[in-house]
């Protein structure tokens, strides 16, 4: 019978085993499957801090984009994994010296979505705080023209959601 990894102990051994795969044969951290997701991808959806962790540290690739466009970071943001942006950031950033953080945190998928977008849509405020603080841009706007702070103003959380971006408006002259 196969591991259902969404149980809490089967979530740990098969954790482990992914963990032993990667020791084997770190090519496989790469791997991309048939909708374009990596490993990468799977471990920042479901949270899991140590897989994504031991990815990062075999080099995975942080700024790949699956079919769609999406990068980790824009995933990761829509499912409020706060801590895994701080890391993928970090990791990206510095295992990729061609990359600026205000240009990873602003990258596009295919709809001209940012990972603030994202966060925003889905009332992540504190994966939101992460993106202002590392450059993303309120303004960017999609192929529907909407915009993260558009995205705010109709949220269910617009107050907070307003609050925090108004920190980061830039002043006008």
């Amino acid at each position: 019978m196969p591991l259902n990894a969404s149980e809490p102990v089967n979530a740990t051994i098969f954790t482990a085993a992914i963990i032993e795969i990667l020791e084997k044969d770190q090519a496989c951290v790469n791997f991309i499957n048939s909708e374009g997701w990596t490993p990468l991808m799977y471990a920042g959806l479901h949270g899991h801090v140590e897989f994504f962790l031991k990815l990062l540290k075999c080099d995975s690739n942080a700024v790949a984009k699956n079919k769609q466009g999406k990068t980790v970071l824009m995933l990761i943001s829509s499912y409020g994994h706060t801590h895994l942006c701080k890391i993928s950031r970090t990791f990206s950033i510095s295992n990729n010296s061609s990359i600026k953080v205000k240009d990873y945190v602003n990258t596009r998928d295919d709809e001209g979505r940012t990972a603030l977008h994202y966060a925003l849509e889905v009332n992540q405020l504190n994966c939101a705080e992460v993106l202002l603080e590392n450059g993303a841009d309120i303004y960017a706007e999609d192929k529907k023209k909407e915009t993260p702070l558009s995205i705010a103003k109709s949220s269910s959380r617009k107050d907070d959601a307003l609050k925090l971006l108004k920190c980061f408006v830039p002043p006008t002259v």
